[in-house]
């Protein structure tokens, strides 16, 4: 399906849209400046119920557990608060773990276990990156700690 839209606020509409289409019982959720359209949608027209579980695509390593900064604080934010969805729900990898390549497969065996994500929302980058899937990350890559480029860093840096 292809699908060409004009504006920001289109795009959110298109993407709720296929959401609520769906109604995913997990619904993989990224954040940055492209899902915002999205998500301000998705909690206008209360598309998600509180049951739905939100899997974060990616988060900092780094940033203590209180920084409003991580993406798990963003996402709440955005969108599990106002819909209502309990911080049960809303599951991301452990990047506080000593161990992160652990960390990061045993995120991988949670997805699995519940069957895989229904839909996964992602935003794309300036620099082409696709997910924090920096250019030349494999197709088939799964969750990983990455480095960012410099590009993808001094356009996040607005956000600091």
């Amino acid at each position: 399906m292809d699908v060409v839209v004009a504006t920001a606020a289109a795009i959110g509409s298109t993407i709720a849209d296929l959401v609520t289409d769906l109604s995913p019982s997990t619904l993989g959720v990224a954040t940055g400046a492209s899902p915002q359209p999205v998500y301000a949608e998705l909690v206008r027209r209360r598309s998600i119920t509180s049951d739905t579980r939100l899997f974060l695509l990616d988060d900092y390593v780094g940033l203590p557990v209180s920084d409003d900064h991580r993406y798990r604080a963003t996402i709440e934010r955005q969108l599990a608060g106002p819909l209502g969805i309990p911080a049960t729900n809303l599951l991301g990898p452990d990047v506080d773990n000593a161990d992160l390549d652990a960390a990061a497969q045993d995120y991988e065996q949670v997805i699995r276990a519940i069957g895989g994500v229904d839909l996964q929302i992602c935003g794309l980058g300036r620099n082409g990156h696709l997910g924090f899937n920096e250019p030349g990350s494999s197709f088939d890559s799964t969750t990983r700690v990455v480095e960012l480029s410099a590009e993808t860093r001094a356009d996040n840096a607005r956000f600091f």
